[in-house]
């Protein structure tokens, strides 16, 4: 209120502050496919070179290895059609998901991560690099998770290596 607009943006961390309902009301929900952008990750995405993956790519940035072609298959392995085929394993782990959130619900979150490695086990071919994927996946999510590296909202903290000390 004392700067006289309902949004601002702050250079040094990358954020903009929504002052009033009526400003998120009308930029996050009647024009969301206009302002959102996913955040820039800097740990994830130029540290540990993750850039070019889906997951972290930003809807403004075209990535050379997957680009459009790669939008479209991932959009065509998504479609409803597709999720009926592995309707019968979803529902088997949904089951077993409830039953052990009722007996643990505070371990929910290692509930629903054996949930979903179980359903990838389950629907793809058995692959013995299923456990590598499962472990570099869980770095990947630790990474990616917004505000757990300094990096990712001071992006200079990615050129130390030529300060002195």
């Amino acid at each position: 209120e004392r700067f006289g607009s309902d949004v601002l943006h702050l250079d040094v961390f990358r954020t903009s502050i929504i002052n009033s309902y009526r400003a998120v009301n009308e930029l996050l929900e009647k024009r969301s496919a206009i302002y959102y952008e996913r955040p820039k990750l800097t740990m994830a995405t130029e540290l540990m070179r993750w850039g070019n993956s889906i997951f972290f790519q930003r809807y403004s940035e075209s990535s050379p290895s997957f680009g459009a072609r790669g939008r479209y298959l991932f959009h065509e392995q998504s479609q409803p059609s597709v999720a009926i085929r592995i309707r019968p394993q979803q529902m088997g782990g949904a089951h077993k998901l409830l039953l052990r959130l009722l007996e643990s619900p505070m371990d929910f979150s290692e509930h629903i991560r054996h949930m979903v490695g179980s359903l990838a086990i389950d629907v793809l071919p058995h692959d013995p690099l299923i456990e590598v994927t499962a472990s570099t996946l869980d770095a990947v999510v630790f990474a990616a998770t917004p505000g757990t590296f300094p990096v990712d909202f001071v992006p200079i903290l990615n050129y130390t290596l030529w300060f002195p000390g």
